[in-house]
């Protein structure tokens, strides 16, 4: 399958100059393994960092043997649904365990949530909150090494 055909059975999904760290690394691994000649790497090189999407990438790697090549992708994208998932659980036991304390203990209840929206206004207001959905994929990064 050619990148023109992938381009049009898979959504356009850009890069991160991580993913092409990683597709590089992949590529590296390859030539030392024996899987690829040093004029393919550079030849797959010289394509990789003009790539601006994520199947560009796994195109460069797709007939290399082997779970290294192309599964990262996926791996990544089941990894952030499954931390999204366990955040949900968590914050829906807190909500419970809140509303259990909320019940036998309703002032210290109302201090603590008082305090809680007090330390969140003073984030939004001293530096506020980026959050563009990296701070997950940096911190799974991290897990996998």
């Amino acid at each position: 399958m050619d990148i023109a055909e992938n381009h049009a059975t898979t959504p356009s999904i850009r890069a991160s100059d991580a993913d092409r760290e990683r597709t590089s690394a992949v590529l590296h691994s390859a030539a030392s393994q024996g899987m690829l000649t040093l004029a393919e790497v550079d030849e797959r090189l010289a394509t990789l960092y003009n790539t601006k999407f994520r199947h560009e990438l796994t195109a460069l790697t797709e007939d290399l043997p082997g779970e290294q090549a192309n599964s990262w992708f996926a791996r990544t994208e089941s990894t952030v649904m499954d931390s999204v998932r366990a955040l949900v659980a968590a914050a829906f036991a807190l909500v419970l365990s809140v509303a259990a304390l909320a019940r036998r203990h309703p002032r210290i209840t109302a201090a603590v949530g008082f305090l809680i929206v007090l330390a969140f206004a003073a984030v939004v207001a001293l530096g506020g909150l980026e959050l563009d959905g990296h701070e997950l994929r940096g911190a799974q990064e991290i897990g996998e090494h």
